[in-house]
């Protein structure tokens, strides 16, 4: 608004007619310079009948440097909006900081100002729903995977930080391929968001859950009993599933689980990397050697 004070005083000061019109000031901005210098020759014409020329041509260019440095002046100060308000467009599109348009301007150049501050508003707002839905997945109103690894990260950093430890899991839901062959996958869907309705009442606040694959799902505890982490899996994992087939499914839960502590030399990135590895192996081997078992690994 600093910038465009001159801008908003001077518009103020003109006629309620000419306030509106930016096309009539950049006309008057332009002329300002060769109107001075005719005005001049005609009053040099009508005042001094035997006028001497050497000083008509002084007075001429003294005039027409004046004229033409207040006209420059005056021109600048009407694209000032425009060059703010392409500054401000250039720098929302690439993502920058950008500060709010005056929006109270009346002439043509105000409702440009306008119209762009509201697109730019628009495109923050959409920018900030794809975050957001891209953030989660479509299906189950969870954490994707792709969030879930950098949340998991943070959780990691944390740990390290704080001394602290969390439970990592890695929930399988059995046997889901056949139930989709068998039922459809509209139903399939159905039991997904059931299955993760269940495994979100038995969560507390401050853990979180995210959708890992099709029916793998990623489970982070900060509020479990430490001396009886078994007993915290097997909770989660003998929960009743309520589904529209009702008696007709029965579903089994296969989990690899893994205590992190942090106590470890590796860079974050690298202990997320064997944390994974360490979760894939647990999980595997409950379902080669025990479906619906549980597997803590070390």
């Amino acid at each position: 608004m600093n910038k465009l004070k001159f801008y908003f005083d001077s518009c103020n000061r003109l006629p309620p007619s000419l306030r509106h019109n930016y096309i009539f000031k950049i006309i008057i901005s332009a002329c300002f310079a060769p109107f001075l210098v005719l005005l001049t020759v005609f009053i040099f014409l009508l005042a001094i009948p035997s006028f001497n020329i050497f000083f008509l041509f002084i007075a001429v260019l003294i005039l027409t440097v004046i004229g033409t440095l207040t006209s420059i002046f005056f021109l600048k100060q009407l694209l000032c909006p425009i060059t703010l308000t392409a500054n401000t467009l250039h720098n929302a599109l690439n993502g920058e900081k950008t500060t709010k348009l005056p929006i109270d301007f009346e002439d043509n150049v105000g409702q440009l100002m306008t119209d762009v501050q509201y697109a730019i508003d628009k495109l923050e707002s959409f920018d900030k729903s794809m975050k957001k839905t891209s953030a989660i997945d479509p299906l189950t109103g969870i954490f994707n995977r792709q969030i879930a690894e950098r949340r998991l990260l943070q959780d990691m950093a944390r740990a390290r930080r704080e001394e602290s430890q969390m439970l990592v899991a890695l929930v399988n839901i059995d046997h889901f391929k056949q139930l989709n062959d068998r039922f459809g996958y509209n139903l399939g869907d159905v039991c997904l968001t059931q299955i993760v309705a269940t495994l979100e009442e038995n969560i507390r606040d401050g853990d979180w859950l995210a959708r890992w694959s099709g029916n793998k799902f990623l489970i982070v505890l900060w509020n479990f009993d430490h001396k009886a982490t078994m007993m915290v899996l097997k909770r989660i994992q003998q929960q009743t599933v309520k589904t529209p087939m009702g008696e007709l499914l029965k579903f089994s839960l296969s989990i690899g689980a893994c205590e992190y502590k942090g106590e470890t030399d590796l860079d974050t990135k690298t202990d997320l990397e064997m944390l994974l590895i360490h979760l894939d192996e647990a999980l595997y081997q409950v379902k080669q050697n025990n479906r619906g078992g549980i597997l803590l690994a070390e």
